[in-house]
């Protein structure tokens, strides 16, 4: 049977989830917790609510020096070797794309 949490390991979980940089499948599956647990803990959380993300397209390029290349506007980010989409979307996002 799964563990109940109180509401406030949930948000001590909520929290450390937030501070790891980790997605939350990766997360979730080292606490042993399904990410829809996790999920619903954030939105409880978050009292209900859960953080509205507009949708936009980015354009990703492979270089021919075996990695990608990320252009949003007048900004260009070179990253060698394949990363992970995970780490990618974190990359997007941090140039608020």
């Amino acid at each position: 049977m799964a563990k109940r949490r109180s509401n406030d390991e949930g948000k001590a979980l909520v929290e450390q989830f937030q501070a790891s940089g980790l997605s939350r499948t990766q997360f979730a599956a080292r606490e042993g917790i399904s990410p829809q647990t996790l999920q619903r803990w954030i939105q409880k959380v978050q009292g209900g609510e859960t953080q509205s993300v507009e949708t936009r397209f980015v354009e990703v390029v492979e270089s021919q020096s075996s990695g990608v290349v990320i252009r949003v506007g007048e900004v260009e980010v070179r990253i060698n070797g394949l990363p992970s989409p995970d780490y990618l979307a974190r990359v997007v996002q941090g140039l608020g794309a």
